[in-house]
C-alpha cells in the first residue's frame, strides 16, 4: 500500500476533527467481534451448502494468512531478532 495513500486519509481525519471516529470504531468493533459469527448465521438460517462453502473458505483463509495455522514470523521480525538485513 502506498504510504501517500495513508497519509492523504490521515490528513482528511485531520481535516474533519475527528466527527468520524466514533463511527469508524464502531465499525471496527463490529468486524472484530460479529463478522465471525456470520458463516454459521448462513450455515444454520440460510442454506446449509453455502454454509460449507463459507465456513471452508473462512478456514482456508485463516489458516493461509497464518492466524489460526503456522504463525510464521514476518521478515522484518526475524531481521530484527537475528539482526541480518
Amino acid at each position: 500500500m502506498d504510504i501517500q495513500y495513508l497519509l492523504w486519509l490521515q490528513e482528511l481525519r485531520i481535516a474533519t476533527g475527528g466527527v468520524f471516529d466514533e463511527f469508524f470504531n464502531a465499525l471496527s468493533k463490529f468486524a472484530v467481534d460479529i463478522m465471525p459469527f456470520l458463516p454459521f448465521v448462513v450455515f444454520w438460517c440460510a442454506d446449509k451448502k453455502w454454509g460449507y462453502r463459507f465456513i471452508t473458505s473462512w478456514g482456508v483463509g485463516e489458516l493461509i494468512n497464518g492466524r489460526n495455522g503456522l504463525h510464521l514470523q514476518q521478515s522484518w521480525q526475524y531481521s530484527a531478532v537475528t539482526g541480518e538485513t
